[in-house]
């Protein structure tokens, strides 16, 4: 396990954490924040049930691709928006969806045109904050974010397990198809690592943050 002070100083250290910090075997971490200190820790997912008395996981944190993404340790299920318009600018091309890395600023995009309620994803992921990290720092991750983040698959469905949190594989993004779908990422299931168009805005669907700190 490693403290550090609070998120801030988790943000500036992660600039110097080597890949030889997180062990290679699986690059997957639990976010604690430490209810006596006040501090947070990274805890391997193995390890929670012996750590949980310490304070609430903040997040599951992943290091894949050179970054450090962390998982909102929450799911819920909500429309992409709440009504069909096209926020920002339309990507068809399949390729062009997973190379998209921007999901910050489209949430904000999308956040700018829908408002700040949380019925909805992006507005959800805007709003959503915890001891660690707080609101305005997370966003709904993009098609791209996704599929790097299914990279490590394996290791971060087993750290929603070790939390005990149903975590769906089809995940909303921020990445717009059409002024009626959007692309949503398969990245979580256990057979596949894609992403389809073909989920409508103002359907249901499986929305969980993400923020990066690397």
């Amino acid at each position: 396990m490693q403290k550090f002070l609070n998120y801030d100083g988790l943000q500036s250290l992660a600039e110097k954490i080597q890949d030889s910090y997180l062990p290679k075997s699986n690059g997957v971490f639990l976010l604690q924040h430490d209810t006596a200190t006040h501090f947070e820790r990274f805890v391997v997912p193995e390890y929670w049930a012996a750590n949980a008395h310490l304070g609430a996981c903040c997040g599951v944190v992943v290091q894949v691709a050179g970054k450090i993404y962390v998982l909102a340790p929450v799911q819920v299920s909500l429309p992409w928006a709440t009504s069909s318009q096209l926020v920002g600018a339309a990507v068809s091309n399949y390729f062009d969806a997973m190379l998209d890395l921007d999901g910050k600023a489209k949430t904000a995009a999308i956040v700018d045109r829908y408002g700040s309620g949380t019925g909805y994803a992006a507005g959800y992921c805007n709003a959503y904050g915890n001891a660690s990290i707080e609101a305005g720092k997370w966003w709904l991750g993009s098609a791209g974010e996704w599929i790097e983040i299914g990279a490590m698959r394996a290791g971060v469905l087993r750290a929603y397990e070790m939390l005990g949190v149903a975590f769906g594989g089809s995940q909303n993004s921020s990445t717009e198809y059409s002024r009626s779908n959007f692309w949503y990422a398969q990245a979580m299931l256990d057979w596949c690592q894609q992403i389809s168009q073909w989920r409508p805005k103002t359907t249901n669907g499986p929305t969980t943050p993400i923020t990066r700190l690397r």
